[in-house]
Parts: structure tokens; sequence; C-alpha cells
């Protein structure tokens, strides 16, 4: 029985090498119908894929039952904009990633998962560019699709690993944004900051992650 779980967002492993953000322009029109502009994706950085693009949309002054009544149809369709635009393209992987999750894998007594505001088919995509097999690493799963809260993303993740035997006390969550550190700090589950995208070790740590790091090797040693 596992006595550990260590939770991965995406943004701590894998990061888009340039501006994607057309995938966002794509799917707003063909969804909600509405052409929009200048979005600057760093300033969603942390936010689920649900929650961006809800704050993009009010941004442009769409009201909330315009939202609401179409994110069933976002959920759908956003992965096949990404794909259109990103799905082919190389991938950015964080120093000591692979050697992380290979070392994670094969600790008897550590159960892997992710927990992540991106959409899952967004999310495999993403590990096959970086020619990493998802399946082997991980046996738990949350992501964008479960709801616009972060907070309940990762409760659905706590949860499937409690449920294989792990206490509370000792899961960690790695993420490389400030919010969703934050959020895992508030729910009892321990973060970990990785200084991958934007966001300094110091920002991290300011965010609640005890500690940060720069490579993700060093996240095996403090799970161990």
């Amino acid at each position: 029985m596992p006595e550990v779980a260590v939770l991965f967002d995406v943004n701590a492993l894998l990061k888009e090498p340039k501006d994607v953000s057309q995938y966002m322009f794509e799917v707003i029109q063909n969804v909600f119908g509405h052409l929009i502009d200048n979005i600057d994706m760093s300033d969603y950085e942390g936010m689920t894929s649900q929650e961006m693009v809800i704050a993009i949309l009010k941004k442009n002054g769409i009201n909330d039952s315009d939202i609401n009544g179409k994110l069933a149809n976002y959920i759908e369709e956003v992965p096949y904009s990404h794909y259109n635009v990103a799905g082919h393209d190389a991938i950015t992987v964080a120093d000591g990633a692979k050697d992380a999750l290979e070392s994670l894998r094969k600790s008897t007594n550590v159960v892997v998962g992710m927990a992540t505001g991106q959409m899952e088919r967004i999310t495999r995509n993403m590990f096959e560019r970086a020619h990493m097999d998802m399946d082997s690493y991980f046996k738990i799963g949350a992501y964008g699709s479960i709801s616009p809260e972060f907070s309940k993303i990762l409760e659905d993740a706590v949860s499937k690993a409690e449920s294989r035997g792990v206490s509370r006390a000792n899961i960690y969550f790695v993420s490389g944004a400030p919010q969703p550190i934050a959020i895992a700090k508030s729910l009892g589950v321990k973060p970990i900051g990785v200084a991958f995208g934007k966001y300094s070790k110091a920002e991290l740590e300011q965010a609640g992650a005890s500690p940060a790091v720069k490579n993700v090797k060093d996240v095996v040693k403090l799970a161990r």
C-alpha cells in the first residue's frame, strides 16, 4: 500500500515553447461566437481551463448566462482547437522531469497522480509530444473538465489518493504557479513549487510552497 502521494500540475513538467493564444481565439469564436483580440496567456497562468475562458469572456463584456450556457461545449471543443494550433509542435520539458517521474514510478510506497486545470486530452497531447507515456507514470488523475475551481479538481485527486490508503498529511502537490499552490495549502496538502515557468522560487514560496525548487528531481528527495 502506498504511503505517499505526489500530485503534479502539468505546468511543473511541461510547457508550450511559444505563444499558442490562437487556440483560444479559435475556440471562443467557434463556441461562443465572439471575435476577441489580444489574449495574453501569461495573464491567466495558474488558472484552470474553464476559469481562464470565463475570465477572458468577462473581460470582453460577455454576460454570465451566455458563458455558462456554453461551457460544456467549450470543454468538448477546446482540445481540438489546441491540437489544431499546437498539437504537432515541440514541447519544452522541465529539467529533471523524466528522471523524477521514472524514479517515483519505481517507488513502491509512492502513488503518482495528475491534478491540473488543463483538459485531459490537451495534457495527453503535451505528454505525447514530449515522448512520455502518461499512463506509465500517473495512476490517478483529475483534470479541468471537473470544474472551473481548482479546489474541486485537487479535492478529486486527493480523494483518489486517500482511497488508496494515503493520508492527506502525506500528499504532495507540485506546481509552477502561485494560485494552485495557495489552494493546495488551504486544503491541507503539502505544496511544492517548481520554478519552471514565469514565477521565481521566491514567488512560489510566498504563495505557500514549502519549498520551491528549480529541478523536478528535487521533488523526489522531498517525497522520500
